[in-house]
């Protein structure tokens, strides 16, 4: 036996424990202070990314609803004035389009909201339709031109035209319906005159 040689399965032993001990070697404090603090960080980026985006989406959302709004009435006004045969404004300022045979159309501005009731004289009914436009929309009818035409101007927000220092006149349109009056009944008798004509 060999006194100064260690046995052979000992050497072997701490050899394979050190070895193990590297292949385990743990991270340490400053480091996992690092990576969670850049963690954190790229988190906090990324939620205010997203809340961005939801107030994108809401704000989008809301303009395609006004516009969808703006086309609805513009179609309708539209049609109401072109059938009616006289139009007018009552003691409470609202529009009032005349047609003995079909029935009146009542319009009333309120805030950012244009409501629209047809009175019809068969039915003896009622029938109401709101459009809600964007808050501080600016609605306005133009009957200097009457009996032949009216027009519907919708401004947009106020708000956006004091912040941006312009008056009131000068904000864009989003919506402007000229429209004469009576036009579908003056070509609907033509039509049957000229009928009556040919026989």
């Amino acid at each position: 036996m060999n006194v100064g040689v260690p046995p052979l399965g000992g050497d072997l032993a701490r050899r394979h424990a050190r070895d193990r001990s590297r292949g385990r070697r743990g991270v340490s404090l400053i480091e996992t202070m690092i990576a969670v603090s850049v963690s954190a960080t790229i988190l906090l980026v990324a939620i205010g990314w997203i809340h961005q985006s939801f107030k994108l989406a809401k704000t989008v959302k809301q303009k395609q609803q006004h516009h969808q709004q703006l086309i609805r009435l513009g179609d309708q006004f539209r049609q109401d004035v072109r059938l009616c045969q006289q139009v007018s404004r009552d003691a409470d300022g609202r529009l009032v389009l005349r047609n003995p045979e079909r029935g009146d159309v009542l319009y009333e501005v309120d805030k950012a909201t244009v409501s629209r009731a047809y009175l019809s004289t068969a039915a003896e009914k009622t029938h109401r339709e709101s459009y809600p436009l964007i808050s501080g929309s600016d609605i306005s009818w133009d009957d200097t031109e009457l009996p032949q035409w009216i027009t519907l101007t919708i401004r947009r927000s106020s708000g956006v035209a004091d912040r941006s220092g312009s008056r009131a006149a000068d904000t864009p349109v989003d919506l402007r319906v000229r429209v004469a009056v009576g036009r579908w009944l003056v070509s609907s008798s033509l039509v049957v005159s000229n009928e009556e004509v040919g026989q």
